[in-house]
């Protein structure tokens, strides 16, 4: 493991819709140039202007994800933070009671995500996250998944009629679904709107919340609901590396990217499938989605989209500079160059995607640059919700 120097610092920029203070930084105003991000210290009243990582370990972000209000992130060393409403419990903090102050409105900064005593065969490690529109999920060793906030159409997994989970709830464990095969983890949890996916490292897909649109599956449209999670039946005749949830759907492809599958109604969210790629890429590739379209990012680094773009956000134009890192949030898109900029484009509505918009307050056919590193930073990663953004710059900044 490569150790960072102790002298290094993680510092956190954001921009775009704040009004729940989703973005963290110390108040609840739209902001459409990037602004430092606040953390919570864990003593006293603290709050740092970087991200408190562990850097003798050489901890880092690894990654950040977002429902409508609320955000997290998620460390290398296990570490999970929030910002944002909390109004319902999904920023796994204690939900207030109907006499307090919601602590979103006390420190509009981050905070970090507290483990209770772990249960038999657990450790206190966050392995991933994910959210939807108002819960969350946060995947502890590689096996467990604890949801929170509100699921009216069965997010939280946890039963029928279980709308609401003030705090972190067990709701998956895939040693119960995969009780024989040694060293299962969750390969990737993925959620959009309404609805979660998992993907097992056995090549299992497991799912639940809505499915009306047939997100889960054509054999589950009749239930409009599944609230418990359960294996999707999905019929592959092939195993699923990567897959992605939008708005109403679920894209799940294998070892090539013709081996794919798409749930819910193609047709509705603006896709004609079967996605081709050329034949160089069908190898080399990963798969990015928002509400309505889907982006491929191929060997080169270079960009493919598929679906809508009313907004803009398959951004219509061939870039400069391939793609060290990218992520799309509901609209918009946000990547790190390899020449080490951070670049925007799409729905800009919120400032999300910086203060140069056209009439309709988008970015079309071209991208703004909204950072641009020096001698002693660079831009380390992006992340994205419902128009907002976020990048991670280590170094001096």
């Amino acid at each position: 493991m490569v150790t960072k120097s102790m002298s290094t610092k993680t510092t956190l920029y954001a921009l775009g819709s704040n009004g729940s203070f989703q973005l963290g930084i110390g108040h609840d105003n739209d902001v459409s140039s990037p602004q430092k991000c606040g953390f919570a210290a864990d003593i006293g009243n603290k709050t740092m202007d970087h991200v408190p990582l562990a850097v003798d370990d050489g901890e880092r972000i690894r990654k950040i994800v977002a429902g409508g209000n609320h955000t997290l992130l998620l460390t290398t060393g296990g570490c999970a933070w929030a910002t944002g409403s909390n109004e319902v419990g999904q920023c796994g903090w204690t939900a207030p009671g109907p006499d307090q102050v919601s602590a979103d409105t006390v420190a509009g900064k981050w905070r970090r995500v507290q483990r209770n005593r772990p249960s038999q065969g657990e450790t206190c490690k966050f392995t991933d996250v994910a959210a939807t529109w108002t819960a969350s999920y946060f995947v502890v060793d590689d096996q467990i998944i604890y949801s929170c906030g509100r699921g009216e159409k069965g997010e939280l997994g946890i039963g029928p009629g279980n709308n609401d989970g003030l705090t972190p709830t067990r709701s998956f464990d895939l040693r119960d679904f995969e009780p024989g095969v040694p060293r299962a983890k969750i390969e990737t949890i993925s959620g959009c709107m309404n609805h979660i996916v998992v993907l097992s490292s056995s090549g299992k897909l497991y799912g639940w919340g809505a499915c009306r649109k047939g997100q889960l599956g054509e054999n589950l449209k009749n239930e409009k609901v599944i609230w418990l999670p359960k294996m999707l039946d999905t019929g592959l005749q092939w195993r699923p590396r990567q897959v992605v949830t939008g708005r109403e759907f679920t894209f799940v492809v294998g070892e090539r990217f013709e081996q794919q599958c798409f749930l819910g109604d193609a047709d509705r969210a603006g896709f004609g499938t079967p996605i081709v790629l050329e034949d160089q890429w069908q190898q080399d590739f990963e798969i990015y989605a928002g509400w309505t379209h889907i982006v491929v990012r191929v060997g080169d680094g270079s960009l493919r989209g598929f679906g809508r773009n009313l907004r803009g956000q398959l951004l219509g134009r061939t870039l400069d500079d391939s793609m060290a890192r990218f992520v799309m949030g509901s609209e918009h898109s946000l990547a790190a160059t390899c020449n080490g900029t951070a670049i925007a484009w799409g729905w800009g509505e919120h400032g999300n995607c910086g203060s140069e918009v056209d009439e309709k307050k988008d970015v079309v056919g071209r991208y703004n640059t909204l950072f641009s590193t020096g001698q002693t930073a660079r831009v380390a990663g992006v992340g994205a919700g419902c128009a907002t953004s976020f990048f991670w710059v280590e170094g001096s900044s």
